[in-house]
């Protein structure tokens, strides 16, 4: 019961550094397309004037 205990341990930390993994892979992919946006609504804006 103990090893098994263990087992699963073990398994939870190596999902908890997946999901860190995939919140920086997420927040980063944001932070690209925020920019991207920025930087469109910037040219329109420069474009109009």
């Amino acid at each position: 019961m103990f090893k098994k205990y263990k087992k699963y341990g073990k398994l939870s930390d190596r999902d908890l550094g997946m999901m860190t993994i995939g919140l920086a892979i997420g927040s980063l992919a944001m932070l690209l397309v925020t920019v991207w946006i920025l930087g469109y609504v910037f040219s329109l804006v420069l474009s109009r004037l």
